[in-house]
């Protein structure tokens, strides 16, 4: 059960990943919906991070395990660091 919760994290953070890509590169949400025109949406870095906490929190919840909580944060906040490090490290700014 452990390592289904386990990759059930590693899951939720490639979905805000995939999401946060998808969402602020390919198809930016931000210029299509005025709505959405603030910072969360137009930083994939941020919108990676939310996307990432928040699958991990409902699963987390869901198993009604805090550590499981705990770590899937921990990843979100892995997730952000890791695309602030690339972004930075890039010879090509986009």
């Amino acid at each position: 059960m452990l390592v289904i919760k386990f990759i059930l994290l590693l899951l939720s953070v490639f979905t805000g990943y995939f999401l946060g890509y998808l969402f602020t590169e390919k198809y930016p949400i931000a210029q299509k919906w005025e709505i959405l025109d603030f910072e969360a949406f137009k930083c994939r870095q941020c919108l990676s991070f939310h996307i990432a906490w928040v699958v991990a929190t409902f699963v987390a919840l869901s198993f009604e395990d805090w550590i499981m909580l705990i770590i899937g944060i921990i990843f979100a906040f892995a997730l952000f660091a890791g695309l602030k490090i690339d972004q930075k490290n890039r010879t090509i700014k986009i």
